[in-house]
């Protein structure tokens, strides 16, 4: 094999080894299966997502727009694949949420809450896995107002923040960048390839391309189907670089 296509031979064989994986995860976890949460978000490197409604909100069909179903479903489609969400039912279960997520419930982003309730469903509420450091929140009102746009800010204000998943307190280690490393971080799933040589710009092409591939399938964004259309695309690209040689 022509030493050009070893990235993307890598990233071939990369891709078949965690597409198995990143299929398997669930839409949400609920609050007794915390702990398999938590190593999810560890293995993806992922913020987790404390996502509280009503757990009938799942299930309405069409919902009416800028309802709590709308919104707690437009939440969960916007947060899937870039954090893992814990979802549980604020009218029963709030006693067994972390104290330092709970707190952020009694903060009235929406104003006083109907009745004896601290807070309008849906809210979610961003951690680091092991639950030692609050990384944001997101009202009702926020969703109301702007639908997805005030999830996916706070989701990217975690990712420019390389030391925000890393426990509480921050070690020096998690805390300063490696100066030898390239400018822009990469994240979570990402495969760097470096190219040599005269081949290096066609190597580096089809090496990104593994890349967004890969950061594709790892954020669960892929089914069996697209998977094997990709493998089909990448080892036809492969043939193709090689004959034009």
């Amino acid at each position: 094999m022509n030493r050009s296509h070893l990235p993307l031979a890598a990233a071939l064989i990369l891709l078949l080894l965690t597409a198995p994986a990143a299929l398997a995860f669930p839409d949400y976890y609920s609050l007794s299966a915390l702990d398999k949460a938590q190593a999810e978000a560890r293995e993806r490197n992922l913020p987790l997502a404390w996502l509280g409604s009503n757990l009938d909100s799942l299930t309405v069909g069409a919902p009416d727009p800028g309802s709590v179903a709308d919104l707690t479903q437009m939440a969960l489609s916007t947060l899937q694949g870039n954090a893992v969400v814990v979802f549980f039912d604020g009218r029963g279960s709030m006693n067994q949420v972390p104290a330092i997520v709970h707190a952020q419930y009694h903060i009235h982003d929406d104003g006083k809450a109907a009745g004896t309730a601290d807070w309008v469903s849906p809210k979610v509420v961003f951690s680091n896995a092991d639950v030692s450091k609050i990384l944001g929140r997101v009202s009702y009102s926020e969703m109301k107002a702007d639908r997805d746009i005030p999830l996916n800010s706070a989701l990217q204000v975690i990712r420019n923040d390389p030391t925000s998943l890393s426990p509480a307190p921050a070690s020096a280690s998690a805390s300063a960048p490696n100066p030898a490393s390239a400018t822009e971080q990469p994240g979570a799933g990402t495969l760097i390839v470096k190219a040599y040589g005269p081949s290096a710009k066609r190597s580096a092409d089809t090496g990104q391309l593994a890349v967004v591939i890969l950061q594709f399938v790892n954020t669960g964004g892929a089914s069996l189907a697209v998977v094997a259309l990709v493998i089909v695309a990448l080892i036809t690209l492969m043939i193709v670089n090689a004959r034009r040689r």
